[in-house]
C-alpha cells in the first residue's frame, strides 16, 4: 500500500475534503449497522425471556421489544442502502483527486461494490418500503397490492389486509 501523502495540491483540495467526508461517513455507517443488529439482537433475548406475557408489564416489555426490533430493521434498512450510495459515491469521486488516486484499487472498489450488491440485492427496495410506509396504506388498491399471503408470522406492523381475507399486510414493510 502506498504512504498517504502529506500535502494534497490546491485545486484538488475539495476533492480530498469530500474524500475524507465519505471515509468518515462509510465508517460510521459500519457502525451504525453494527448498532442496529445489536439492539434487535438484544430484542430477540428479551423476546425469549417473556414469550408468554402474562401481567401488564410483561405485556409492555413484550410490546416495547417488538417495537424496538423494528426500530432496529428499519435503521438497518437504511443504512445499509446509505451505505451503498456512499460507497458508490467515493468510487465515483476519487478520479477527482490524482494525489489520492493510487491510494485506491479500482479492482478492489469495484469488487467491493459487486459483493455488496450480491449481499443485498434488496437494499434500494428495503430503503423504498420503510421510507415510504405510510404512502402504501393511502388508499385500499396499495394496501392490497403490498399485501402477502397469510402466515403464521405475527408482528408489529403485520395486520390483516381486508377482514376475513387471510392476507397480511405489512405496514412496516421490510420487503
Amino acid at each position: 500500500m502506498l504512504p498517504a501523502p502529506e500535502v494534497v495540491e490546491e485545486e484538488e483540495s475539495a476533492a480530498a475534503r469530500h474524500i475524507h467526508i465519505l471515509l468518515i461517513i462509510l465508517s460510521d455507517q459500519v457502525s451504525s449497522l453494527g448498532s442496529a443488529l445489536a439492539l434487535l439482537d438484544h430484542t430477540e433475548v428479551i423476546l425469549r425471556q417473556v414469550i408468554q406475557p402474562s401481567n401488564a408489564t410483561e405485556w409492555r416489555t413484550n410490546r416495547l421489544a417488538r417495537e424496538w426490533s423494528f426500530i432496529a430493521c428499519r435503521d438497518a434498512a437504511m443504512t445499509i442502502y446509505h451505505f451503498a450510495v456512499t460507497l458508490a459515491a467515493l468510487h465515483g469521486r476519487v478520479h477527482f483527486c490524482p494525489t489520492l488516486s493510487p491510494l485506491f484499487d479500482n479492482d478492489k472498489m469495484r469488487a467491493a461494490r459487486r459483493l455488496f450488491n450480491e449481499s443485498f440485492p434488496t437494499a434500494e427496495r428495503m430503503r423504498h418500503a420503510v421510507g415510504h410506509a405510510a404512502e402504501m396504506v393511502k388508499n385500499p388498491d396499495l394496501i392490497q397490492k403490498h399485501s402477502g399471503p397469510a402466515s403464521n408470522i405475527r408482528a408489529p406492523g403485520i395486520v390483516e389486509a381486508t377482514p376475513g381475507s387471510g392476507d397480511v399486510f405489512f405496514s412496516n414493510a421490510l420487503f
